[in-house]
């Protein structure tokens, strides 16, 4: 039976009050969606329409039917702005996901709104470039639920106030900022775990210099300043990306001395950018795919250069400058370019599950994560390894979980070739196999190995005879079952 205009009113208005004693999000969330229902059923109710304003006065609902946004944007809001849905490209082979973002006149929840670092301050003394009286919110769609969540909102200051139009841009960094969530929630499992009911809250302002930030004092809360300063494409992507990264990632930090004191923003540009790299195209900011393909291949090369050189454990894990950073760093895209995302997921997952969502964890807490994951693999593969030639042997770090094991890899070339896999300790070399590449073929290379102990080791492979080029794909390391 269809309720009565009166009923479903009621029914919203009941919830109200626990609301505003400080209910959870979703209670607000369900009156928000019982109150447009009456609106639809009585579409000149003036008590519906006031009690709905004052729930959104604390912004648009988290969590929300179709219906309920379109009755929002029509029947409340008299289309003062309009609901704009957009593909949101994954990396392949991913399918693109549905999102939308309010488009047009939309008044912040408050007017003006003041930012948590100035929510103290007089309005009198507050310059006119920081008086948000503009909002913004980006949704992704959620099939299972057939809902959309929220998972960006922006705040910013109309153009009456300081004769400069940022709503184009604001629009543009909702739509970045929800595929950079998409990436990182489906690519390394992330959640938006250090923002009020998971959901990135942006300031765009004009005033300030040309940067990005997340405050000290308003955790959860990301800043854009100078928002008029031009910037390239790539650059926008880059901060999208570092800020979210602060968000996002587990808490590694530690790095007293360095800029800044977490390394959750450059690891968030490294890993995100990386994988982003992959999708069809990047939103908000129309940066070229091969542009982005070509930074994300020399940061990953330079990473690998940079662990190979340093090695596992280094003294520069308990670095706590820039250079103890980038080695974390490095280490990280060593995992993923080595094992791919799953990998670096499950390894992100084991790190917030030891630290929680409030501790800071060390480089060293990812060596000892990474160590764990890899003794509970039935095999580690290496994806990256490269062309080794007569002269110029690949060498790699790897970590051998056991001291029995089966080696397996599929070298190819153009012309027959003989060579040698070692694994070293320092300069000694514990562990020397020949082994044969017939020119053409793609039959793989199976050795059985022993050493005294597991870890991490030096893999050397030198190409000893041969005309032409050996390119080495994927290796295998397996523990060697007994008979």
């Amino acid at each position: 039976m269809r309720p009565s205009r009166l009923g479903v009113w009621v029914a919203g208005l009941l919830l109200i009050q626990p609301i505003h004693a400080g209910a959870p999000a979703r209670d607000r969330d369900r009156a928000i969606g019982m109150l447009t229902q009456a609106l639809q059923l009585s579409p000149g109710n003036e008590d519906v329409r006031r009690d709905l304003r004052q729930l959104l006065r604390d912004g648009f609902p988290v969590v929300a039917a179709s219906e309920t946004l379109d009755t929002l944007q029509k029947g409340l809001y008299e289309n003062a702005w309009q609901r704009k849905e957009f593909e949101v490209p994954a990396p392949a082979p991913a399918l693109p996901a549905r999102a939308c973002l309010t488009s047009g006149l939309l008044f912040s929840p408050v007017v003006p709104m003041r930012d948590p670092v100035r929510a103290r301050l007089p309005l009198d003394q507050l310059e006119v470039g920081l008086r948000f009286n503009r909002a913004c919110y980006a949704y992704l769609f959620d099939p299972t639920s057939a809902t959309w969540r929220l998972r960006v909102r922006l705040f910013y200051v109309s153009e009456s106030l300081i004769d400069v139009e940022l709503r184009p841009l604001v629009e543009q960094l909702a739509q970045a900022f929800v595929q950079m969530v998409l990436v990182g929630r489906d690519e390394f499992g992330l959640r938006t775990r250090f923002a009020a009911d998971e959901v990135v809250t942006v300031w765009v302002s004009h005033s300030g210099p040309a940067r990005a930030e997340q405050h000290a004092t308003a955790p959860g809360h990301l800043f854009f300043y100078s928002a008029t300063t031009s910037r390239a494409p790539l650059e926008w992507l880059r901060e999208v990306a570092h800020e979210y990264g602060h968000l996002a990632l587990p808490s590694l930090g530690g790095f007293v001395k360095a800029e800044e004191p977490y390394a959750t923003g450059h690891l968030g540009e490294a890993l995100l950018l990386t994988r982003l790299a992959l999708a069809p195209q990047t939103l908000g900011f129309s940066v070229p795919m091969a542009e982005l393909k070509l930074l994300a291949d020399r940061r990953r090369q330079a990473a690998m250069e940079a662990f190979r050189l340093a090695g596992p454990r280094a003294p520069l894990t308990d670095d706590t400058g820039e250079a103890g950073m980038s080695y974390l760093t490095a280490f990280a895209m060593h995992v993923l370019a080595q094992h791919g995302p799953l990998a670096m997921k499950e390894l992100l997952a084991t790190l917030s599950t030891a630290i929680g969502d409030t501790p800071v964890a060390r480089t060293s807490d990812l060596f000892t994560a990474y160590e764990k994951w890899a003794r509970a693999q039935e095999a580690i593969t290496l994806n990256e390894l490269a062309t080794v030639a007569e002269g110029a042997p690949l060498m790699r770090w790897v970590f051998v979980p056991t001291t029995k094991f089966t080696l397996t890899l599929n070298p190819a070339s153009e012309a027959n070739a003989a060579g040698t896999i070692s694994f070293l300790s320092g300069t000694t070399r514990l562990s020397t196999d020949g082994f044969v590449v017939n020119a053409g073929a793609e039959t793989p290379l199976v050795i059985h190995g022993m050493l005294a102990r597991s870890g991490w080791f030096q893999l050397l492979i030198t190409i000893n005879a041969g005309p032409k080029p050996v390119r080495v794909n994927g290796l295998r390391i397996a523990a060697t079952r007994p008979p």
